[in-house]
């Protein structure tokens, strides 16, 4: 365990490199790691829990089903794992633990009276980061149902903690950077002072030279209200000077669905802008691997429209060059290597 950036993605890289060098290069890999979102699984070169040990994310119910030749199939695919790696504690609460460890039994049956089906798990993460949705936090005390009771039960199986304290990707020794981490420690345990309110302030917008707003022209904004949002968008797709097409949503499913906001359509909007030089995000886990991830950042190179038509029609593909990413790509006609993302 540690705070953010002290290393532990360094750290579970090494580990996987060390349990590696263990069975031979050659060898199948001793491991699997994992994380409950796309975005953290990329980064440590892994998988997401839902993938990697075929749950399901609809409910509960159906993420424990599992039979046949799907179990065969997870079996067959975890035969060599004697270590499992899980960044992102913080994330997972008690239920998914719970259903982790039942998965882990069912795809070693023959240690399905032990704790993860006799793998060796590894914890990584930091329980000052972002909690579980809709679920207790793994330390929680609290008496629930039988599934989260067994999380509980599960996570009091772990009996070694280590802690990283040094932290390396603010490491610098000025005032101002020092200054820095302070303010980043007491905001992680909700005890930030007005000194450092003070400090924050002088990096409002309006006191930044004219260089420091260029170096951050690009940042994301964090805002509180969709109306903020919503306008910080519109002002940077005017910015692009280029023509934004308006592309209605199409509704299968009657009126119901006509009916639908965002959050009952699973984020879908009713209609979406676009430009080409917009930024982007990809809200969907098409192949982590790769990384193409919930999360990843790109920019909207063309959009390609079935012949005799535009907006507000739905394209056949919205092609985007995306920042991370490391797999095939096709070449645009300017020459872009890009992404074809087809409508959902």
């Amino acid at each position: 365990m540690g705070t953010a950036g002290t290393g532990k993605t360094y750290l579970i890289k090494a580990i996987r490199c060390r349990l590696q060098e263990m069975v031979g290069r050659g060898s199948k890999s001793p491991m699997i790691v994992l994380a409950l979102t796309g975005v953290a699984a990329f980064n440590i070169d892994g998988i997401t829990i839902h993938s990697g040990l075929s749950i399901s994310i609809i409910n509960d119910s159906k993420r424990l089903d599992i039979n046949g030749e799907r179990l065969k199939q997870l079996q067959d695919k975890l035969s060599d794992v004697r270590y499992v790696i899980i960044d992102e504690k913080s994330m997972i609460g008690r239920r998914m633990l719970a259903i982790i460890d039942m998965r882990l039994q069912q795809a070693f049956p023959e240690h399905n009276n032990e704790p993860f089906g006799g793998r060796s798990v590894i914890l990584f993460g930091d329980f000052g980061q972002l909690p579980p949705v809709l679920d207790l936090p793994m330390y929680a005390d609290d008496k629930r149902d039988a599934l989260s009771n067994s999380g509980l039960a599960v996570y009091k199986q772990f009996k070694e903690a280590y802690k990283l304290k040094t932290v390396q990707r603010q490491s610098g020794n000025s005032k101002e950077q020092q200054e820095f981490r302070g303010i980043l420690s007491r905001m992680r345990i909700g005890e930030s002072s007005r000194e450092d309110w003070i400090i924050l302030t002088t990096r409002i917008k309006d006191k930044l030279s004219v260089k420091e707003r260029n170096e951050f022209s690009n940042a994301l904004f964090i805002l509180t209200k969709w109306s903020e949002v919503n306008a910080v968008n519109i002002d940077r797709l005017r910015s692009l000077n280029a023509p934004v097409a308006k592309i209605q949503a199409m509704h299968t499913g009657g009126n119901e669905a006509k009916k639908a906001n965002s959050d009952t359509a699973h984020g879908l909007e009713a209609y979406i802008l676009l430009a080409r030089g917009a930024r982007v995000m990809l809200m969907a886990n098409l192949q982590t691997d790769i990384g193409l991830v919930n999360g990843s950042m790109g920019t909207v190179q063309d959009i390609i429209f079935n012949e005799d038509q535009g907006p507000p029609c739905l394209p056949i593909a919205v092609l985007i060059s995306f920042d991370n990413y490391k797999g095939p790509t096709i070449t645009s006609l300017k020459g872009e290597r890009v992404v074809p993302i087809a409508p959902i």
